[in-house]
């Protein structure tokens, strides 16, 4: 044995250790990095519309069960038209680095295990979310790598993004997620 060389034993202690950081770094990458979805260009937006409290549920919301759901959000001038049967439905914006703005749509479930994250309140799931890119941002996105949102629409200002969440949700919303296509297809810019 060339005392040189590591023994089998520490050959196998490194390996596992390597096989342990390339796990870890792929949770960083898809907790940090995919699911935050914060992009790297810095593009600063000419103006940045005062957030208001247009990202409540609009007063249609509370109608009955019989009727869609309106959401109306006058800072990006855009809605969206939820079934009824998304009634309680909220949304939960977040501002990331570069001033990239999420709407994280949450939508109320009876799964004890629903606690407060970044993208929902506890008590809620987030099936998907609307994010809101200046254009700059918008095209700088368009050159990462990796998974990216899906354009919805685009004015002279902004484009409009989409994205499903990933994993598995509550038994009680993933009867639901056949309604998301729907949803995003009654997107509408004023």
């Amino acid at each position: 044995m060339n005392p040189n060389q590591p023994s089998p034993m520490v050959r196998m202690w490194l390996l596992l250790v390597l096989i342990i950081v390339i796990i870890g770094a792929g949770f960083y990458y898809y907790f940090a990095i995919y699911r935050q979805k914060s992009i790297s260009a810095t593009p600063t937006p000419t103006s940045t519309p005062a957030l208001t409290s247009s990202a409540k549920v609009s007063p249609s919301a509370s109608a009955s069960a019989s009727t869609s759901l309106i959401y109306a959000n006058s800072t990006y001038g855009f809605t969206l038209t939820f079934p009824a049967s998304w009634a309680g439905y909220k949304m939960k914006e977040k501002v990331f680095v570069d001033s990239v703005i999420t709407y994280y749509i949450n939508i109320p479930t009876t799964d004890e295990t629903a606690i407060a994250t970044d993208s929902n309140d506890a008590g809620y799931d987030s099936p998907f979310a609307i994010t809101v890119y200046t254009l700059a941002q918008w095209d700088a996105l368009q050159t990462q790598e990796g998974p990216i949102d899906t354009l919805i629409a685009k004015n002279a200002t902004y484009a409009f993004g989409w994205s499903q969440a990933n994993g598995m949700p509550p038994n009680d919303i993933g009867t639901k997620l056949d309604d998301i296509k729907t949803i995003i297809d009654s997107f509408k810019l004023k």
